[in-house]
């Protein structure tokens, strides 16, 4: 579940993108009941997954062309393509700051 979620999936998990957040993490932390192996193995789906995969790409494009986040994504959006909201973008960092190993 965790390694195929996009956007839209993100979006669908909660009312904020806190509360999504809150929920992918809830999902590692019960797999993290059940042993670290279990978490590790969380965690890297979550890396593989096609949302992290576009909070990264997000962040490198925003460097790489020295503009806000914000600015990528509207042309992302405006090109009909998965983006990411600001408010998106820094609720899966924060959760990304609360899964380090």
């Amino acid at each position: 579940e965790i390694r195929v979620m996009g956007a839209n999936e993100y979006r669908a998990l909660g009312e904020t993108p806190q509360d999504a957040a809150e929920k992918i993490k809830e999902k590692i932390d019960l797999l993290g009941d059940e042993s670290f192996t279990k978490r590790t193995e969380g965690i890297n789906a979550w890396r593989e997954s096609p949302l992290y995969q576009l909070y990264l790409s997000i962040g490198q494009q925003s460097m790489v062309q020295g503009v806000d986040v914000n600015v990528v994504s509207l042309q992302l959006h405006q090109e009909g393509k998965p983006y990411l909201t600001q408010e998106e973008f820094m609720a899966i960092a924060d959760l990304n700051h609360q899964l380090r190993y």
